[in-house]
């Protein structure tokens, strides 16, 4: 008796854990950008907490797959220095 192929079993695990790396990866990248705008005198970030799911972050869209499509931030007071390198690896934006 043979055994099944395995290949297709693991294209379909990691397709399925896609999403969930991809969100976490975003949130790493707006924890980068939270503490480079820490020093900045407002309570935008009250919310920007490991905890929430990135689309209830003040300031953050998402679409129907729970990526990054829109950062609105203005009027904020906003003060550092935009992590850029990090905020080009948000691939929904």
């Amino acid at each position: 008796m043979s055994r099944p192929p395995i290949y297709p079993f693991i294209l379909l695990f990691c397709f399925l854990h896609l999403p969930s790396g991809i969100q976490s990866n975003d949130l790493q990248i707006l924890m980068k950008l939270k503490a480079a705008l820490q020093t900045s005198n407002t309570n935008v970030f009250s919310s920007w907490e490991s905890g929430n799911s990135i689309c209830n972050f003040t300031g953050i869209s998402c679409n129907s797959d729970h990526s990054i499509t829109e950062i609105e931030l203005s009027y904020q007071n906003l003060t550092g220095v935009l992590p850029v390198d990090s905020i080009c690896q948000l691939q929904s934006l």
